[in-house]
């Protein structure tokens, strides 16, 4: 599981935001944005979701898109 673990984008990727129970839009996160891993994967399969944290906003998207354009941050990292 990948919860409270960090990656910086090196690609511009889509992500889905939940409005309310009814509404989600797409949103744009650009290449060096750092986002924080909320919640999951519990398993790591093709299309598994994991919901990250992204300038306060609180988004979903695909495990495999975050493995492919992020990079994980480590605490010895100082850019």
């Amino acid at each position: 599981m990948l919860s409270g673990q960090q990656f910086r984008l090196t690609m511009d990727t889509l992500a889905v935001e939940s409005i309310d129970e009814n509404r989600r839009v797409a949103v744009h996160v650009p290449a060096g944005s750092v986002i924080r891993v909320a919640k999951g994967p519990v398993a790591v399969v093709e299309r598994a979701l994991v919901e990250v944290v992204w300038a306060s906003h609180r988004l979903t998207m695909f495990f495999v898109d975050l493995q492919d354009r992020g990079e994980r941050i480590t605490s010895t990292d100082t850019t």
